[in-house]
């Protein structure tokens, strides 16, 4: 399922019910009331996992909550945290964001930059660190590189809703090759 699309609709929510919604999701299972079966069945084919498949649900989560941005997201895991900080903790564990790419390796990396709209990407890396902006056009062709460093000096400096905005589409690219297996996303190093 499209995990932007659901981060698109879980922003015109009213702030205090996001986080319960990600909540549910979360730990979707079989309602017990015969009026909601139909509905579970239709919103379990688009939405939701196999039941009792908690990983799958937890992930979901993850993928709709890094997609919202980073704001929206940090204001729902505090709510969640509120009620259940093992869930929130499970979902923050999962959650990719565009300094997560360091996590790619290279042929991965390669993969998901040659998705990218070149646009995007120039926007996205306007936003990112002299290391990995170097090492992302090292990921690409010559010619690309050259095409990237040009747009990124037509484009100067971006404001931050113009860069978290590239930053997404480069993580739905990320997401999506994820889901379909194309790539491995390293997990996330624990800091002791």
């Amino acid at each position: 399922f499209p995990a932007r699309t659901a981060a698109s609709a879980l922003e015109h929510l009213p702030a205090a019910m996001r986080g319960d919604v990600i909540r549910r999701l979360s730990v979707l299972s079989e309602p017990s009331p015969a009026a909601l079966r139909d509905l579970d069945a239709a919103l379990r084919r688009r939405f939701g996992p196999a039941a009792g498949d908690s990983n799958v649900a937890v992930r979901r989560a993850a993928d709709i909550i890094t997609q919202a941005g980073r704001a929206t997201g940090d204001a729902i895991l505090d709510e969640i945290r509120g009620s259940d900080a093992g869930l929130a903790g499970q979902i923050r564990e999962l959650l990719f964001v565009f300094e997560d790419l360091y996590r790619l390796d290279d042929r991965d990396l390669a993969r998901v930059l040659s998705e990218c709209d070149q646009g995007a990407l120039a926007k996205a890396l306007c936003g990112a660190t002299a290391d990995f902006s170097e090492r992302a056009l090292r990921c690409v062709s010559d010619r690309v590189g050259a095409a990237l460093l040009e747009e990124i000096e037509m484009i100067g400096e971006q404001p931050a809703d113009v860069i978290e905005e590239a930053h997404r589409e480069v993580i739905a690219i990320v997401l999506r090759l994820s889901d379909e297996e194309e790539i491995t996303i390293a997990p996330a190093t624990t800091e002791a």
